[in-house]
C-alpha cells in the first residue's frame, strides 16, 4: 500500500470533512492519443495500468499508463484532513462523461434553483484548471475514495 499527497482547494477540502466529496478528476498527463479508429482506452488486467485496445482485443502496449495517485487501497493524503483518504476505485473517462451523480460526488453542492450539479462541475473545472478546459474534453482519472481514521486519537 502506497500513500500519495493529492492537493484540493480550501473548499473542496470541507466538502471531503463534511462527507459529501467522495470522487475527484484529474487530467491524465500526458493524454492518450487513439492509435487507430476502433480503439478503446482501457484497464489492463483491472488496472492499475490503462493502456489502448484494437476492436480485436488486441493491446496497443506503446502507450501504458500508471495512475501517479495509485490503485484500489492505496492511500491519499490531503492537508487539512485527519486520517488518510483510501482510494476505492480508480477508472479513466472522458471529462464530459460525468454523470449527475458523480457532479454530486465531487463536492458539488446542488439546489433546486440552481444550474445541474454537471454544470456547476464544469463551472468549477474551468476555474481551476482554466477557459476551454471543459470543451477540450481530456482524459481524466476517475479517484474514489473513503475517508479513513488514522488511528490517531485527540
Amino acid at each position: 500500500m502506497k500513500q500519495t499527497p493529492i492537493l484540493f482547494n480550501d473548499e473542496m477540502v470541507r466538502e471531503i470533512l463534511a462527507g459529501h466529496k467522495t470522487m475527484t478528476r484529474r487530467a491524465i498527463k500526458p493524454q492518450p492519443v487513439q492509435p487507430s479508429d476502433g480503439s478503446y482506452f482501457d484497464a489492463y488486467n483491472g488496472g492499475p495500468q490503462w493502456n489502448w485496445w484494437a476492436s480485436d482485443n488486441r493491446q496497443h502496449l506503446e502507450q501504458i499508463i500508471n495512475c501517479p495517485y495509485g490503485k484500489t487501497g492505496d492511500l491519499l493524503s490531503v492537508e487539512g484532513v485527519n486520517g488518510s483518504l483510501e482510494i476505492t476505485g480508480v477508472r479513466v473517462e472522458r471529462l464530459q462523461d460525468i454523470s449527475e451523480d458523480d457532479s454530486m460526488a465531487e463536492g458539488i453542492p446542488f439546489e433546486g434553483d440552481q444550474p445541474s450539479p454537471r454544470d456547476n462541475f464544469s463551472a468549477l473545472w474551468e476555474s481551476i484548471i482554466g477557459s476551454g478546459s471543459w470543451n477540450a474534453n481530456p482524459w481524466v482519472w476517475v479517484i474514489e475514495f473513503k475517508r479513513v481514521d488514522s488511528g490517531v486519537s485527540a
